[in-house]
């Protein structure tokens, strides 16, 4: 017949018969706190780092309507990478 493993007094339950099973229950609840932690964490960088794409990704499409060119976005045709909008113009003017 098998033994049961040496454990440590349990904080709850100072019975010996069920020892391991309160320490196996510990174990559970500590790695069980540091999961929940982590995924909090793990939620908020995915936010933070989904604001940081999309505030990248606006600024990539600004550039991209600012100067037109084929490298930069593909199937672009070529009378809008030859010609230019007055708009863009502006940009540049001191006001």
């Amino acid at each position: 017949m098998s033994k049961i493993p040496d454990t440590p007094k349990t904080k709850y339950n100072h019975n010996d018969p069920f020892r391991w099973v309160d320490s196996q229950w510990e174990k559970f609840m500590v790695q069980q706190k540091e999961d929940k932690k982590l995924i909090r964490q793990l939620q908020k960088d995915l936010g933070t780092c989904t604001k940081n794409y999309q505030y990248q990704r606006k600024q990539l499409e600004k550039l991209v309507l600012r100067v037109p060119s084929k490298y930069l976005v593909d199937g672009i045709d070529e009378s809008q990478s030859s010609s230019f909008d007055n708009n863009q113009l502006d940009l540049f003017e001191d006001k």
